[in-house]
Order: C-alpha cells, then structure tokens, then sequence
C-alpha cells in the first residue's frame, strides 16, 4: 500500500511539471480552427439573412393574391361586375406594388398583379345558373439570387396562381 502512495505521489508530481502551457503550433493550429468555423457562421447568416427576405417576400405575394381574390369575390356578390369587367383584364392601377422596402444591394422588388377573365362554371346537372365563379389572379415579380462567388447580381421570374372557386350566394 505505502509502494502505491509513493507511485501515486511522484505521478502526480510529473504531471504537474509538464503543465507549462501551449507551445506555438498549437496556438496556430486553434487559431486557425477557430477563425474558419467563425467564415463558416458568418456566411451561414448572410445566406439566412437572404432566404429569410425571399420568404417575407413570398408571404407577401401571397396576402397580396389572397386580397385582390376577395376584392373580385365581394364585388361578384355586392355590386356585380360587367361583362366587360369580366371578360377582360382591366389594368390594376396600383401596379407595380414593392414587396420589400429594400434589398440589400439597394433596390426595390416589385410586383404586378393581374387575373384572367372570370369565368362562370356551369355543370349541367344543377338547377344553379352558374354554379360558381372561377377567379384566377397572377402575380408576377422579379426574385433578386444574392450569389457571392459569381459577382453580379442575377435576377429569377416569380409568377404565382391563385384560382379561387367562388359560389355566388344571392345571385
């Protein structure tokens, strides 16, 4: 037992000589471990900085399709439109609306909406004269890739559908 303590002790002993601290490749090689994972963090926020804005975006577009929708709805149902109206696309006059205040890069992204004539449904089976109204309205914008290794900056076309069934109540 008194042979195992002197062991212990004189281990003990060593260890504590060899604690002199870091030599100077190991204070590169942590260096440099450190500064690529910090490019690694840094560009991985950029990119979610980016896919983040192209989110916002799409959500946008989409309440933006979701409100001209309803307009076209209440109007069937309160105030019918014309045959005109309906046929035919009527310039929207609040084109072209931004999506984003701005872009990183400086900019604007810009949205025009548009619907294809409404279109009355007719199923031969029922009584109802039409059976719903189709209204299809588009959106169509311009989606900035933010690509860093190739330089300039690229742009890729957006076009949105939302085809909504409408079934006029009161009519």
């Amino acid at each position: 037992m008194k042979h195992l303590l002197q062991k212990l002790k004189t281990f003990g002993a060593r260890a504590r000589r060899r604690r002199g601290g870091l030599n100077f490749f190991e204070l590169v090689i942590a260096m440099l471990i450190i500064s690529i994972t910090s490019v690694a963090v840094a560009s991985s926020f950029y990119t979610a900085y980016g896919e983040l804005n192209r989110q916002r975006r799409a959500m946008y577009a989409n309440k933006l399709l979701e409100a001209e929708a309803e307009y076209w709805k209440g109007r069937i149902h309160s105030q019918f439109p014309t045959a005109f109206e309906m046929a035919h696309t009527v310039p929207n006059p609040k084109n072209p609306i931004p999506l984003d205040k701005y872009t990183p890069a400086g900019g604007r992204v810009l949205a025009d909406i548009n619907r294809a004539p409404i279109v009355p449904v007719d199923k031969f089976e029922t009584k109802i004269h039409p059976d719903w109204y189709e209204i299809r309205v588009y959106i169509r914008y311009l989606e900035p890739t933010f690509d860093v290794v190739n330089g300039p900056r690229r742009y890729k076309e957006v076009v949105k559908e939302l085809v909504v069934p409408f079934i006029p109540s009161s009519l």
